[in-house]
């Protein structure tokens, strides 16, 4: 009951929290639901118009399965399943917590992760309580990685057939997290080896060795269909389109999280066209029928590394990386937990690390040094870290004989209110509404544009969050000038761009959206030049000119407000 009480506890803090968000979609989030849209509608887990390999293809899956099993739009379902994995991920970290510190420690901890920023905010930028609260993968992702670690450690207590059979499940759930979230092999991989270590050490029996046997056989078998999926779609065997798109950009990436002069050049590389503006050069936004993915994949680190400079030497860059991993442990633990985490390591330093402590630091380390030290990337040290904040509570408690028990109590319950109104005000914050004003607006703009184009399923623009209001087949906008974005609006035969304020779009006005109609004639000129077989066009001179496209007009301009007025019209 006492655990039920903290799961319950944890459900109703998140449900209140997406309620606080409202319907502001993030740019991940939105094209999860893209992708879960596309595998609704029976295309699979393609994204703008393309089989995708870089996200991982779980939480679309569970999320289509969900909308079509309830009847719940997929944006509702993917936060449902969001808020029950943050949730009960509360009860295999107990068990876990429980078995390497005893129950008062894991007691202690529990309302602790109930309330732990970084678990309810799940992908913190550049400290707790990131104001876009965006609800992404993270909450799936860690559920599945420790029920899978809470279930292989009780089968490897255990003999039998119930041990066998929860080691199986043990290896499923791992694979679930890996689908997820890429990184969870190298977690997996390295939990595998310490706790393998320790298995020789204690000279432990040759029987044991069936448990992570089972568990492997079962990670293959559930995600052999994936693997298969990216051998398929890429020509090679991989576990993640990801790093090909971001370890040349590794470096750079890392300066935008608070250099801004390094964003327009990473932008710049991001949405790249290749020569003949035909696609992406970058391979996350697919690889076209014909295009050679290795080609793809050198043309992209060439731009990376020419377009994206990062102007520092070796030392500069070991410093600026030592800094943002400052900045993603600030991000996990934050002013009000980390002086009981300090004194709590100080405290268990007798117990020596934990082993999921050494995975969660090895793992973390392995892929922030091949992509870059993103928060998100160290989430699984949150267990740790709460582990450590109750042995500090416990410790400063127990300093005070006759008051430890209520110290404790008082400790708890004031760091658990704090959070969650830490939380609540920085969601609420200005900023926040802002981007939650902006975020509605660009849904006013995408439902009134479908009701005004019902044959437009393919509109080139710059945020998926458009597509998914719109109902539309999403084609990313590149970076570049109006005559680059209608060269590849033909490749994917659309006749209309809509640039948006606030985007990578070179719109400099001040209405928020403006819907492009291309013209007739000049769309027949470029598929004219798509002929050439060397691939050799012009750019046209292209002008921006407000008509009046209820009087017939071919082309022309749509500026759209927030009082339904177009040009100036209530038409």
């Amino acid at each position: 009951m006492r655990l039920a009480g903290a799961v319950a506890a944890a459900l109703v803090a998140r449900c209140f929290f997406f309620w606080l968000r409202g319907e502001y979609l993030d740019w991940d989030e939105a094209m999860y639901l893209l992708i879960a849209r596309s595998m609704l509608e029976g295309g699979g887990p393609q994204l703008n118009g393309l089989d995708h390999t870089a996200l991982g293809p779980f939480v679309p899956l569970l999320s289509a399965a969900l909308a079509q099993l309830s009847g719940l739009e997929i944006l509702v379902a993917q936060r449902v399943i969001s808020v029950l994995a943050g949730g009960f991920l509360i009860v295999p970290v107990w068990y876990l917590l429980r078995r390497n510190a005893g129950d008062r420690v894991a007691w202690t901890a529990v309302p602790l992760l109930v309330a732990w920023p970084a678990l309810i905010d799940v992908a913190p930028k550049l400290g707790p309580m990131w104001l876009h609260m965006y609800a992404g993968t993270e909450p799936t992702y860690l559920f599945f990685l420790f029920a899978a670690l809470a279930c292989g450690e009780w089968a490897l207590e255990r003999r039998g057939w119930s041990a066998h059979l929860v080691a199986w499940v043990a290896g499923s759930l791992m694979a679930c997290a890996y689908l997820t979230r890429a990184e969870a092999v190298a977690f997996a991989g390295i939990y595998l080896v310490a706790r393998g270590a320790r298995w020789v050490r204690a000279r432990g029996d040759v029987r044991g060795l069936t448990v992570p046997s089972l568990a492997v056989l079962a990670f293959l078998v559930t995600a052999g269909p994936h693997l298969y999926y990216l051998r398929q779609a890429s020509g090679e065997w991989m576990l993640s389109g990801q790093p090909a798109t971001m370890k040349p950009m590794a470096e750079t990436l890392q300066d935008t999280f608070r250099d801004d002069a390094y964003l327009p050049n990473f932008v710049r590389a991001w949405y790249r066209l290749d020569a003949g503006h035909r696609y992406f050069q970058n391979p996350y936004w697919g690889t076209p029928e014909g295009v050679s993915r290795d080609v793809q994949k050198s043309q992209f680190a060439g731009l990376a590394a020419a377009g994206t400079p990062v102007e520092r030497g070796l030392l500069g860059r070991v410093g600026n990386r030592l800094l943002n991993y400052g900045y993603a442990f600030w991000t996990l633990c934050g002013f009000l937990f980390l002086p009981f985490v300090i004194v709590g390591i100080v405290e268990e330093r007798k117990r020596g690390l934990p082993t999921l402590a050494l995975a969660g630091f090895g793992a973390g380390l392995v892929v922030s040094l091949y992509l870059a030290a993103l928060p998100r990337f160290f989430l699984y040290l949150v267990p740790v870290l709460a582990l450590w904040a109750a042995s500090g509570v416990l410790a400063i408690a127990d300093r005070l004989p006759r008051l430890k028990e209520l110290t404790t109590r008082c400790l708890v319950v004031a760091l658990v209110v704090v959070s969650l109104v830490g939380v609540g005000r920085r969601s609420m914050g200005e900023l926040a509404q802002s981007l939650f004003l902006v975020a509605d607006e660009d849904r006013w703009a995408g439902e009134a544009l479908s009701e005004a184009l019902p044959d437009a399923d393919r509109v080139i623009h710059w945020h998926p969050r458009f597509a998914y209001w719109a109902g539309w087949d999403w084609r990313t906008m590149p970076y570049g000038t109006l005559d680059d974005i209608a060269h590849y609006a033909v490749t994917q035969d659309a006749k209309y761009v809509l640039l948006a304020r606030g985007g990578f779009s070179p719109l400099t006005a001040e209405v928020s959206h403006i819907l492009v109609i291309l013209d007739e004639a000049l769309l027949a000129a470029l598929r004219a030049q798509r002929s050439d077989s060397n691939g050799r066009h012009t750019h046209p001179q292209m002008l921006l000119s407000e008509v009046n496209p209820v009087a017939g007009y071919a082309s022309g301009v749509l500026s759209l407000d927030r009082r339904g007025e177009v040009n100036g019209r209530s038409d």
